[in-house]
């Protein structure tokens, strides 16, 4: 009878048990924390991201523009006096700020604003085609 009871004991120190050990009330809750804590952390990181990629300029119409978003990287954009001194077929000579640059055409966009922003490359850099990402002007302004 002794063995009996020995071999089972042995069995079962040697078998794996066929369900699985519960969590502890104590592990489940520092786990729910931790997931509260991940989707938290995300929320707010998607949160601050979306709107980082375009800054507030006080104009909701203007601000709600894809192209907005898709000019204003990060605090780029600038509004700027911006004269147009020749228009060529593809380019418009401008002077911007007191700086004249030939900029092509494919960069000017209307917006609702009643101010015209240049987005830049590389804020305050030089007025060049190739530092200034996009212009844009007010609709009523006319063509360009």
């Amino acid at each position: 009878m002794i063995a009996r009871n020995e071999n089972k004991q042995i069995l079962k120190a040697a078998l794996p048990s066929k369900r699985p050990k519960a969590l502890s009330r104590r592990k489940r809750e520092r786990a729910f924390r931790f997931m509260v804590a991940i989707f938290v952390s995300t929320s707010l990181l998607t949160f601050v991201h979306s709107r980082i990629w375009a800054h507030e300029v006080g104009e909701p119409l203007l601000e709600q523009l894809p192209i907005w978003s898709r000019c204003c990287n990060q605090h780029d954009c600038i509004p700027q006096p911006v004269s147009i001194l020749r228009k060529d077929e593809k380019t418009l000579t401008v002077d911007i700020a007191g700086s004249h640059a030939s900029v092509d055409k494919s960069k000017f966009s209307p917006v609702p604003s009643t101010r015209t922003w240049v987005c830049y490359v590389i804020p305050n850099g030089i007025v060049t085609n190739d530092n200034i990402r996009c212009i844009l002007h007010p609709q009523h302004s006319g063509t360009i």
